[in-house]
């Protein structure tokens, strides 16, 4: 006596309707991971910079998008209270005066790709490539690379695990500061 083969084709479907569970449960665990940390920043520190490229690479964004808050959240936060303690709100327009103030319109920056010499908790990125592409004063778009002419190291530190841009990477910044308020620290 032959048997009907429907039997079989229950379990194929079972197992197809594991198959498709286990798809949903895995793809929900995804979502959920992918926007664990999505509020950005929280108490002005970045969520997730697990290593200094990154941490230089948000900064790079955060000059690219024009926005000084993303700019804030990617540099050392121990500088930026004490900063924030120094000059109170003003503080937010001398970082935007000095960082993003004279950016070039339309500015995208693309292709970073970075060297690390880590020590502890601190860290040079050297940025080895990568291009910048804006409108110059004349309305055409230009395209630059990074190359020996352009500021390639940054200082990075890494603090309560994370990491961010050194202010040290910027010794015009003290000169800067020093014009605008008349007391460079």
């Amino acid at each position: 006596m032959k048997y009907p083969q429907c039997g079989r084709k229950r379990t194929s479907g079972f197992m197809g309707n594991v198959g498709i569970l286990v798809a949903a449960v895995i793809a929900i665990a995804m979502v959920f991971t992918a926007f664990a940390g999505c509020d950005g920043e929280k108490n002005g520190k970045q969520d997730d910079t697990s290593d200094p490229a990154t941490a230089v690479e948000d900064f790079f964004q955060a000059i690219a998008e024009g926005d000084v808050d993303s700019l804030i959240a990617a540099i050392d936060p121990t500088y930026i209270e004490e900063f924030e303690a120094e000059y109170g709100q003003q503080y937010k327009s001398l970082l935007e005066g000095f960082f993003l103030a004279t950016n070039p319109e339309e500015l995208e920056i693309t292709g970073l790709e970075f060297e690390v010499e880590e020590d502890g908790d601190e860290a040079v990125v050297r940025v080895v490539a990568g291009t910048a592409t804006y409108l110059d004063t004349n309305g055409e778009k230009v395209n630059e690379d990074v190359d020996e002419n352009v500021m390639t190291d940054f200082d990075a530190v890494r603090v309560d695990g994370k990491w961010y841009v050194s202010m040290s990477t910027f010794p015009d910044w003290w000169y800067y500061l020093n014009a605008t308020t008349g007391d460079g620290e």
